[in-house]
């Protein structure tokens, strides 16, 4: 019995070493999915983010069903249904995913349809600009999408550079870079109805007003798709977004860095 005993024994302290190693092979797989998982959980998170930063360190919200106004602070996390009013005196920026982004003029105002979605290899954006001056940056991801409602315009883009100016039903449309399709829509009583459609090319602006509306609505043809004209970039507007995308230092530099933001706005 002793002898059996004994070379059982030998067996097991001979396997132990593989059964270790085994063990300690599974522990290191087990662990490594682990860091990973919440890894690319966090990024998922990260990259599905729409934040809100200021120069002025707040904005207006108005949250959906809510009818009272709320201070909110910069580098804060939209929600969907959002109202956001920019403060006077001031620029801010949506960021979308930590690459695209959205710069504000003073007293604007939009509201994020929808944002922070679970659409991880196609995420879309949707907001409602409701008046103010918006410079909108789309060239760094593809696989994002912005589906912008302003006005009497619908149109959905992945890449491009707009410059947008909303008066409510007023709308000034310019495209800087990229070719944009827009749809002409008129919203009465909830029933929408698709007036025309364009494709707009960079160089080139579309106005949509009383005048425009009024000839579409009647089936009349009317050219509202101009050149942009020379003036334009030697306007003020311009040449702050530009000056922005050529500073290294910038709070909306292109390359976008959270950690620099708080720095850059002080």
């Amino acid at each position: 019995m002793s002898y059996y005993k004994t070379r059982k024994n030998r067996r097991f302290n001979y396997m132990l070493p593989f059964f270790l190693l085994i063990l300690v092979g599974l522990t290191v797989v087990l662990l490594v999915k682990f860091v990973l998982y919440y890894v690319s959980e966090d990024a998922i998170i990260e990259k599905q983010e729409v934040i809100f930063y200021s120069d002025k360190g707040e904005g207006s919200r108005l949250t959906w069903r809510s009818s009272k106004w709320d201070i909110i602070s910069s580098n804060t996390k939209l929600l969907e249904g959002d109202t956001i009013k920019t403060p006077t005196d001031s620029k801010s920026m949506l960021s979308f995913y930590g690459s695209n982004f959205v710069r504000i003029d003073e007293n604007s105002s939009f509201v994020l349809n929808s944002g922070n979605n679970d659409d991880i290899e196609s995420p879309k954006t949707k907001m409602r600009l409701l008046n103010g001056r918006f410079w909108i940056d789309f060239r760094y991801d593809v696989k994002n999408n912005l589906e912008l409602e302003m006005g009497n315009i619908w149109l959905e883009t992945n890449s491009g550079l707009l410059d947008v100016r909303v008066d409510f039903d007023y709308v000034e449309l310019r495209v800087l870079e990229g070719e944009i399709a827009i749809k002409v829509i008129e919203n009465e009583d909830d029933k929408i109805r698709l007036l025309d459609t364009e494709t707009v090319s960079a160089g080139y602006k579309v106005i949509i007003d009383k005048e425009v509306m009024d000839y579409l609505t009647q089936m009349e043809t009317i050219n509202y798709v101009l050149a942009i004209e020379k003036e334009y970039s030697s306007s003020e507007w311009f040449l702050w977004n530009d000056s922005q995308n050529k500073s290294a230092n910038s709070f909306i530099d292109i390359k976008f860095k959270k950690a620099n933001i708080e720095k850059d706005f002080k």
